[in-house]
């Protein structure tokens, strides 16, 4: 891919290593957690973080504190229980406030939820209005990835939650679908954190498996409930796709040459935080 999505560059005599490692673990079985009331929830343990040096110790993603999702308002008793048990108390919303008012999620007792909306008023008549005038909903979704000038907003304080994380906390980070929103706020904190484009890619896909069971037919949720959309601009836009992803890439690399420089300098995630979100998030690959 275009563009450089992680925030380190592995040593050449590692890569391979790190790409079969990446291999396996996105499909670990701890991958997907298994909810009766939500889909796409997903651990984001196990993925192989790249080393500065060639003598640093091999590191991975952390297991079990940090999570992604889509909207979690249905989960039953069950499911609030896990969470609970997998400390999962710090719980980070990218919907607007329209979307989580209609769908209020549901929490573990002491669980405190904070919203980073956008800032904006969208309404489903707002939305029609925007994919009337695309023409295709592939185009559509790739200027969206592409948008990146607008991110500062919702993923400034994405990250600030994520280094403020007490050590016995787990995070969630959710919207709707758990693909666009939160596969964006994915790829930059895996990014941050050392994993591979190659990797973060796979796990942005994975996406279209948790999904693959839901219908075609079946109701659009969130900002694009009640629109009347051709049956392949739905599929468009739910889909993951790895031009959406390579479009915030592209716009990232455009703009600001490195992950790294659009973190520090949107984001405010410079060296220093950069390290803190490692001490905290990663650990030794064994």
């Amino acid at each position: 891919m275009a563009g450089n999505m992680s925030a380190s560059e592995p040593c050449l005599a590692s890569s391979v290593r790190l790409s079969a490692l990446a291999d396996t673990a996105a499909t670990d079985p701890r991958r997907i957690v298994p909810l009766q009331g939500a889909v796409n929830f997903r651990d984001l343990g196990g993925y192989p973080v790249a080393a500065a040096t060639a003598t640093d110790e091999p590191r991975r993603v952390r297991w079990g504190r940090l999570y992604r999702a889509g909207a979690i308002h249905e989960l039953t008793g069950a499911d609030i229980a896990m969470l609970g048990a997998r400390r999962v108390f710090t719980v980070l919303d990218f919907r607007e406030s329209s979307e989580a008012a209609k769908a209020p999620d549901r929490l573990p007792a002491g669980a405190v939820r904070y919203g980073l909306c956008s800032g904006g008023h969208d309404s489903p008549d707002d939305w029609a209005h925007m994919l009337a005038k695309a023409e295709s909903g592939v185009r559509f979704m790739c200027g969206f990835y592409a948008a990146t000038g607008s991110l500062a907003v919702r993923y400034r304080p994405f990250f600030e939650r994520l280094l403020a994380l007490p050590d016995d906390h787990a995070a969630l980070f959710h919207c709707t679908i758990g693909k666009d929103r939160t596969g964006i706020g994915a790829a930059l904190l895996l990014g941050a954190l050392g994993v591979s484009e190659e990797t973060i890619l796979t796990d942005y896909l994975l996406t279209n498996t948790c999904r693959a069971a839901i219908p075609d037919d079946a109701p659009v949720p969130g900002l694009l409930d009640g629109i009347k959309l051709h049956p392949q601009v739905t599929r468009d836009l739910l889909s993951a796709r790895p031009e959406y992803l390579q479009s915030l890439h592209d716009s990232i690399a455009g703009a600001h040459g490195t992950l790294a420089g659009f973190l520090q300098n949107v984001l405010g995630v410079g060296p220093a935080e950069v390290a803190v979100l490692r001490e905290k998030f990663t650990e030794p690959a064994v």
